[in-house]
């Protein structure tokens, strides 16, 4: 196992790339930046995981920063996308960077870069849309190195990662911090489609654990009624821890 996989979380940010916005402007890309942690839910989500398995929760918290970003941006919601973006403690491809090999993954530090630079130049919707597709495609590769049984653990890390964000985002009914209920969403997201794609596996007991994951995701939905919601009339967010332990349970003859 690789020495990176084994680092300990890094709590201060170590460099930040420069781009150059719309406006002329320097701007402080967190894509490169050496993550925080900690944030909402996450700290505890990911605690005593195998390190494997922590390296592919972090992909995952890479995946759906981004994805919220992109879906932001085609919603129009320029401004919003560039914010959070800007305020993402888990958009840093240093992050994840080291742990690529250890899944046969290839870097894409200049894909992703290339997606940043298009969200803070205010680039057109079409261009953002493409730089996403090519970091995905590279996301996907690193998911696709990882067995069933690591996929589910880290598909339960993200839900309980999003349930502890669910709870800080949203206050009876009010969305009081939009970063953290759409971070809630994007992670839910990504465990929801890593399920999905095994329960599509050739292997039947794969197939079986990644149906019973997705089936446990069922109720989530409810939570999100858009991306960019600012109010919520199903606000018990208990419903995500709830989909945390059936997913665990669901990939128990995995391990």
């Amino acid at each position: 196992m690789s020495d990176e996989l084994n680092k300990a979380p890094r709590m201060v940010v170590a460099r930040r790339a420069l781009l150059i916005g719309a406006a002329g402007t320097v701007m402080a890309s967190p894509l490169l930046a050496a993550g925080e942690g900690g944030e909402g839910g996450e700290g505890a989500a990911t605690e005593g995981l195998d390190p494997r398995v922590a390296m592919l929760t972090s992909i995952g918290f890479f995946d759906a920063s981004l994805r919220i970003v992109a879906d932001l941006y085609a919603l129009g919601e320029i401004g919003e996308a560039q914010d959070q973006l800007a305020g993402s403690h888990h958009a840093h491809y240093d992050d994840i960077a080291g742990g690529l090999a250890s899944f046969g993954a290839d870097g894409f530090e200049e894909e992703a870069m290339a997606f940043a630079e298009a969200i803070d130049s205010g680039a057109d919707a079409l261009v953002v849309a493409d730089r996403f597709a090519v970091v995905h495609q590279a996301l996907l590769a690193a998911y696709a190195g990882a067995d069933a049984s690591e996929t589910v653990h880290a598909a339960e890390a993200l839900v309980r990662a999003a349930y502890g964000d669910y709870e800080a985002g949203v206050y009876e009914g009010d969305v009081i911090s939009p970063h953290e209920y759409r971070d809630a969403w994007g992670f839910a997201k990504v465990a929801e489609e890593r399920l999905q794609a095994l329960a599509g596996a050739e292997d039947a007991e794969v197939a079986q654990a990644g149906a019973r994951g997705v089936a446990a995701m069922a109720d989530v939905w409810a939570l999100f009624p858009s991306l960019n919601a600012t109010t919520v009339d199903a606000v018990d967010a208990s419903v995500l821890a709830g989909a945390a332990a059936r997913i665990e349970i669901a990939g128990l003859r995995l391990d």
